[in-house]
């Protein structure tokens, strides 16, 4: 864990990641739609994305590491966490929340969402190669099929880079 000199670093400093604006609570719904059967990747993304905005990112990795309970930063973050725990369940649908609200932090939520949710990731390959080979512009502007196939191309990339 980054140290400071300052032991109320945390209190003030946003940078710190055990910061909490006054703004943030528990029943925030950081990313829609929610994680469904369906949208795993998409939702991952947009979820990094919405954690890395409030510094929060590292304890969906596992980076930050649990301070003993002896440490003075032990309930900081204990908070955090419990804060993140609740923006990923409030992100979820309700059979996917059911699956993970007994965990113990965020990084084990994190985990097992991955673990579960990167079966299907060769199908889905399957299926993007499928589209991009059938991929005809028809009635559709060039634009439209110009950006319908990036979509294609990127998301068939980030499956590729996941593997």
């Amino acid at each position: 864990m980054e140290k400071s000199d300052n032991p109320s670093d945390h209190l003030v400093n946003p940078a710190n990641p055990l910061f909490l604006h006054p703004g943030e609570n528990p029943a925030l719904v950081l990313v829609t739609p929610l994680l469904a059967d369906n949208n795993y990747q998409q939702w991952k993304h947009d979820m990094i994305v919405a954690l890395e905005t409030k510094n929060k990112e590292k304890f969906v990795l596992g980076t930050l590491a649990y301070p003993p309970s002896t440490d003075p930063l032990h309930d900081a973050w204990k908070r955090c966490n419990k804060m993140v725990m609740s923006w990923l369940t409030r992100s979820m649908t309700p059979s996917i929340k059911q699956s993970v609200m007994w965990m113990d932090t965020a990084a084990d939520i994190w985990c097992d969402l991955l673990e579960c949710f990167s079966h299907g990731d060769k199908l889905r390959i399957a299926n993007l190669q499928e589209e991009l080979q059938n991929c005809k512009q028809g009635d559709s502007t060039v634009s439209q099929y110009y950006t319908r196939l990036k979509i294609l191309w990127k998301e068939l990339t980030m499956y590729r880079t996941l593997q």
